[in-house]
């Protein structure tokens, strides 16, 4: 799954979000397939990423998806799209080993990693790998990590 919607209303006279949407669905469908895991391949927090605060990841993906509808309870394995790279990127792969990452379903331990699936007697090597390093990420990542040192010099 891309693009897991924003909280802005699908319907203005409902109320309903996007995001509600979407986890509504993804739960009709999960409880009906079972699946071992989910793969959600970017724009993983709308609209502008976690914005450094892993709270943020809780709030808008936890308490929309797993949180709020158990078929939805396994492992997500994730890699990050542009509406993430808005912000801090290194704030969703924190989220990985953070405390917030209720039942450690959330799983992004890296801008590239891989995850060795088996299920009804075969093994699946996935692989993922978060282009944007390659795009624009590397100015991301110097100006966070930037803004996040204490040294005196910063080169």
């Amino acid at each position: 799954v891309g693009d897991t919607g924003c909280q802005t209303s699908a319907d203005p006279q409902r109320q309903v979000s996007r995001l509600h949407l979407v986890s509504t669905a993804m739960a009709d469908i999960a409880s009906q397939l079972d699946p071992t895991h989910i793969v959600l391949v970017g724009d993983n927090i709308y609209e502008n990423g976690a914005e450094g605060d892993l709270r943020t990841i809780q709030h808008v993906w936890y308490d929309s998806f797993p949180g709020a509808h158990g078929s939805l309870q396994r492992p997500w394995h994730m890699i990050q799209g542009n509406h993430d790279w808005r912000s801090d990127p290194t704030t969703q792969i924190e989220f990985t080993w953070s405390s917030l990452n209720q039942g450690g379903f959330w799983n992004l331990p890296g801008f590239w990693y891989s995850k060795r699936v088996a299920a009804n007697d075969l093994t699946i090597d996935f692989f993922y790998v978060d282009t944007l390093v390659w795009t624009e990420g590397f100015s991301v990542l110097v100006e966070v990590g930037s803004r996040k040192s204490m040294a005196e010099l910063k080169e």
